[in-house]
Formats: C-alpha cells, structure tokens, sequence
C-alpha cells in the first residue's frame, strides 16, 4: 500500500520546524594520532574478513620503495609486522574477494627486479606468497575488482613491456585469461570496481602513452564481456585518478587523477557518481581534500565511508588521510521486540535505506497466511499522548507484546501470504534530510493469544541524502 499521506505528513512537519540543510556529501580530513609516512602508488583495500582498509606498498617522498601493510578502522592507523609479505613494491592492483575472504594482490615494480608476476593474499592477519604456473605476464598499473557473477576476481590492462588490454580472473587457485568479444583497448591508470547493486565491474579513463592519449570513456564488465557505455555527460579525461564503490549510495566514487582538457588542466579536486546510467558532478560539504593523482581509495561498507590516502601533486608526496561520504547518511535500526505468533515471531525489517526520493519498502513477516495488520508510524518512542513507551499490551490480552511507538499514522495492508508490505514514497525536499521517524506493525493472529494479535519489532528510521 502507498503511504503517500505519511510522505506528505512527514514533509508537511519538517517544512515547519526546520530550516534547510547543508549539502549532501561531505569531506572529512582525519587526523589519526599515527598514520603512514607520505606516499604514492600505494594500493589500498577493504578487508572484509577484519572489518578494516588495508594499505600496502608504495613509494616515500624519498624515493623509498615501501614493504608496509598498514590498517585503517576509522579512527586509527596501525601497522602489521608480518612475516612473510610482498617484497617492496608500486603500482600493485588490490582487491578483495568477499567469498573466500581474501585480499588479492598481484603485480606492480620491485624495487631490486623490476616488473612483477606475483601473487599474494591477506586474509586478516597474514600474508600468502601463491605460486601457480599460469599467470598474467606481469605489469604495473593494472586494475583488479571482484566479479559478482563469476564469483573470481577480474584483472585488466596495465603497462608491462608494452600496454596491454588483456582481461584475466583469478578463481583462488588459478589464473586464466578471458576472451571477451569486446574490451577497452589498451591502457594503464585506469579506475576499475566492482558494482555490488548491479552486479557490474566499471571502468574509467585511463591513458596510453604511444600515442599520448588520455581517455574519458566508461566500460562495464558483465560476467561474459565488456560493454561501452555512452552516458550523455562524462567526467574530463584524466588518469591516474582513483575510486570505489559506495554500497550504501549504490554508487561508483570517482575522485582526482592528472586531468587532460581545459579547464580542468592539473590535479583534480571534482568527485564524481555513476549509478550504472549517468554520471553526475558532486557538489560537496568541507573540503575538498588537495587535487592529486597515484592516491589510494576503498569503501569501508561498515561505516559507509570512503578512505581516500596520499598521492602525489605539486607540493609533493602526500600522507593525508581523508573520508567522504553523506552529511546525512540513512539509516534503518531495529529496537524492541517481537511477541510470538501462531506461526512464528514476526520480524519487522526494512528492504533498502530511507534515501531522499526513493521509495523505501517495509516488510513483516512470518505471520499467519492470508496476512492483515497495520503499520504504526510515529515520531515519538518514549511516549504517546502522555503515556510511557514501551506500553506492556499483556492487559490487553497480548502477554508479551508491547506498543513501542506513537501511533499518529496507521496503514493496513492485507497479503495472501505470509508477509505484509508497505512502500512509503520519501520527498525530495532538503527539509528532510536527517528526519527521523519510527514504525511498528500490529497483525491478526487468532491462535496467539486471546486478542487475537501480535506485535513485531519496531524499527528508527533516519532520512538521508546521498
């Protein structure tokens, strides 16, 4: 059932008790107590497995080629010393592959060999030197991301003895190379990630050096082949650029690199969306963090942040530690609790994040089939016209259930199954960014107790923009 009424309760509220928000999107400068020394050509990771950002590698502002694995988690940088790791290296490819938890690195320049075919993998706590006979030849900036549908992890491009525009995978064991009927053509410091939300692996820009070319062209990886896209605005050409995944946003980060075309000539500061249709130039909060390209980024999903790290640009080798992510990031919290039913304990969850003008989507389920019930959506857990929340409902014949939200809105919705939906349509105003409400579900239950009702979770919604 569509809640438009509670949409246009809820903007109707807010226009009069609040006055416009800042920008959606904002900067953020960390300054950890201890952080790496200042480097470029460094890669950089999410670690699944340990909830942190992996950093390795990397060249210091004294030319220093760097043997360091370093985490991020948010508030503080912390060295591995582990043995064995990587030998010191630059312009490795990274990316983490979620099904076997693992970071996989391969390639990049060794400071004493030269350029390298090696593959390594962190699963936490350890690196693993894996030597397998087939490989890519080996290379510097390449790009990696993990593929979604094929379940490995897909390799493209790079500049080796001469550039290259090869696809490869790595299923954990083996490396094989792919032959896609279309692919880019060939390049070096191109963006590359992993899109979860549409299962895709997008690619931007990058560059050749015979001819001195510099691209601005996106290309997404399906699984089977590669497929120009023709989006009608474009960033500038660039390279050397870096960017992630933004799983929350359901959008690509697309942030810096050396630019290419008036007037955008010299290292970027424009960050940058795709959402698999267009892409969009970002206006932002703070910041922004100094143009620059050879920087290292990843999305940590856990707090809904980009980690942006280094680089290189006028001034020098960098050692900044940056985050970029929603002024007012959504969100959904369950609290409470749930009375059994005849079928089951209802759970009341939601099915995406309460964007600004998305359609956000509740559920409930299991509940005896066909399903009735209603939806209670308040602003107010502690109280309800003068009564304190949570209110014990046993008195009224539901032992164990409890009201645990206002109830100035309500929604029926009837179902021939076991779950009941409910789809609110949120707003578009700025007034609504940071707003938030709660809800709860009651539904018919003969055979749960002598009401004949039961009582679900409740849930504290936050509206964010994105």
């Amino acid at each position: 059932m569509m809640l438009s009424s509670v949409s246009k309760h809820i903007t109707g509220t807010l226009a009069l008790l609040s006055a416009p928000l800042p920008g959606q999107l904002q900067w953020t400068q960390a300054a950890p107590p201890l952080s790496p020394t200042a480097r470029q050509l460094a890669s950089m990771a999410f670690d699944g497995n340990r909830g942190t950002t992996i950093l390795f590698g990397g060249r210091a502002a004294n030319g220093l080629v760097l043997q360091e694995t370093w985490q991020w988690d948010g508030s503080q940088w912390r060295q591995e010393f582990v043995s064995p790791q990587p030998p010191p290296m630059i312009a490795t490819a990274m990316a983490y592959d979620p099904r076997r938890q693992r970071v996989v690195l391969f390639g990049g320049c060794i400071v004493q060999t030269g350029l390298s075919d090696q593959t390594w993998e962190w699963n936490g706590t350890s690196w693993t030197f894996r030597a397998v006979a087939l490989r890519p030849p080996p290379r510097i900036r390449h790009r990696m991301a993990f593929d979604e549908v094929r379940g490995t992890t897909i390799l493209f491009g790079g500049v080796g003895p001469t550039e290259l525009a090869d696809t490869w995978e790595w299923d954990g064991s083996r490396w094989l190379q792919l032959q896609p009927t279309h692919h880019p053509s060939a390049r070096w410091g191109h963006v590359m990630v992993s899109d979860q939300a549409r299962n895709r692996i997008v690619l931007y820009g990058g560059q050749t050096t015979i001819p001195n070319n510099v691209f601005g062209d996106t290309w997404e990886w399906d699984g089977s082949d590669w497929a120009l896209r023709a989006p009608t605005a474009l960033p500038p050409r660039r390279e050397i650029a870096d960017g992630c995944f933004d799983a929350r946003r359901g959008r690509m980060v697309l942030f810096g690199g050396l630019g290419a075309e008036y007037p955008y000539l010299g290292y970027q500061t424009d960050a940058w969306d795709w959402d698999g249709t267009a892409w969009v130039l970002r206006a932002y909060a703070g910041g922004p963090p100094p143009g620059r390209e050879n920087h290292s980024m990843a999305y940590d999903p856990l707090r809904g942040q980009t980690v942006l790290f280094g680089g290189f640009n006028a001034t020098g080798v960098l050692g900044d530690t940056w985050e970029y992510g929603p002024t007012y990031p959504a969100e959904t919290v369950p609290y409470g609790h749930a009375c059994a039913g005849s079928v089951g304990t209802p759970a009341h969850s939601a099915q995406n994040l309460p964007w600004l003008g998305d359609t956000y989507g509740l559920t409930t389920a299991p509940l005896p089939a066909p399903a009735l019930g209603f939806l209670f959506l308040g602003f107010d857990r502690t109280q309800w016209n003068g009564i304190p929340l949570p209110l014990d409902l046993t008195p009224a014949g539901m032992p164990g259930c409890t009201l645990d939200v206002e109830i100035p809105l309500l929604a029926f919705a009837g179902s021939p199954n076991a779950t009941l939906t409910w789809s609110l349509p949120i707003g578009t105003t700025p007034d609504l960014l940071g707003f938030s409400f709660f809800t709860q579900s009651l539904h018919l239950d003969p055979l749960a107790n002598p009401l004949g009702a039961t009582t679900s979770n409740a849930l504290r919604h936050r509206i964010g923009g994105r």
